[in-house]
């Protein structure tokens, strides 16, 4: 044990495991780092690998809702180095701890300490990729705090520009069916093209939409971009399938 904080918002346990240190609550890990690895096995991964698919180079501006203490942000720049990364996240004292654990201010993003659906209503900025990661902890497990519907995916598209992608994690274990059932919904009816790109080692899935999608090979050939040669075989490890009506 490292540190035990109490935010505004969580009861945070900083841990650290063989070099592996993890922000933990209620018993589960809300930020992951690790001095050398990048790939997690967890929905990290797939929400990282979705700014992949969008179609408009190497240098999309991406918008992250939750932050945490930048676990996803530092996949993403590995991944795009050129990327213009803006995010924001409610919890202030999730970004102190990961400016104090896990090395956040070199990540170069944009952060804004704000409540997500305040700045979806009000900002007048356009992004090539928008990222849905907005959890609240329950007494169990992480809630969604808002219904994952039409309007919730409206707002996402509101903010992307023409042929913009939005991505949303969305956990597939018990107690959650009836959110990832809208959620595919609403998705299908608001992109020509939707993606399901699922970690290895967590109940989530990440769903990608766009008028466009780039094919899930892209996905396997950005293993290279990994230095480190276990994350290359672990991110090979993402499974990806098209979604359809009905499904």
């Amino acid at each position: 044990m490292l540190e035990r904080v109490r935010t505004r918002f969580n009861d945070v346990e900083v841990r650290e495991t063989r070099g592996l240190v993890s922000f933990e609550i209620a018993g589960a890990a809300h930020a992951e780092w690790h001095p050398h690895r990048r790939v997690t096995r967890q929905a990290w991964d797939a929400l990282a690998a979705a700014a992949l698919l969008h179609p408009g180079g190497d240098s999309p501006a991406i918008l992250m809702l939750g932050l945490g203490g930048g676990t996803g942000a530092r996949i993403l720049r590995t991944l795009l180095p050129k990327a213009a990364i803006t995010a924001v996240e409610i919890d202030g004292g999730m970004i102190a701890l990961g400016r104090r654990h896990m090395r956040l201010d070199e990540l170069e993003v944009e952060i804004h300490e704000a409540d997500a659906f305040q700045f979806l209503r009000e900002t007048k900025r356009k992004f090539d990729v928008v990222i849905d990661d907005i959890y609240l902890s329950g007494v169990d497990d992480a809630v969604r705090p808002s219904a994952m519907d039409d309007r919730m995916i409206s707002s996402l598209r509101r903010v992307l520009r023409p042929g913009g992608l939005a991505a949303i994690n969305l956990i597939t274990g018990p107690g959650h069916r009836r959110v990832q059932s809208a959620a595919r919904a609403a998705m299908l009816r608001a992109f020509p093209q939707v993606l399901s790109i699922r970690p290895t080692d967590s109940l989530n899935e990440t769903l990608a939409g766009a008028r466009h999608l780039l094919p899930p090979s892209v996905l396997r050939s950005a293993a290279d971009r990994f230095p480190h040669l276990r994350d290359q075989a672990d991110w090979r490890t993402l499974s990806v399938r098209r979604l359809t009506r009905g499904v």
